[in-house]
């Protein structure tokens, strides 16, 4: 995707801010999952062992936690889809 970059510093004026945005529209989803797995061993929800991530939620919690994920993914996806319309040279 081709960025307008001018455009980018006015919507967003702090370098964090754009570097974050940036990063999200432009990088695999697998940095985000490092943070979000880094947040699931920091609450307790999970552990990593013998060289994986242990789960240790209940059924219930489990439960709660995949429908909560899969609305926040779509509203996510929603976001950074009309970003990246908001953002393109072409727009």
């Amino acid at each position: 995707m081709s960025i307008d970059y001018d455009k980018f510093k006015k919507v967003f004026e702090d370098d964090y801010e754009r570097q974050k945005i940036d990063t999200l529209l432009n990088v695999s989803g697998l940095e985000v999952i490092s943070k979000y797995d880094e947040e699931m061993m920091r609450s307790k929800f999970s552990v990593y062992e013998d060289n994986r991530m242990k789960d240790l939620m209940t059924d219930r919690e489990r439960e709660l936690f995949v429908v909560v994920r899969s609305i926040a993914n779509k509203e996510i996806n929603f976001l950074l889809n009309a970003l990246s319309k908001l953002l393109t040279k072409e727009y």
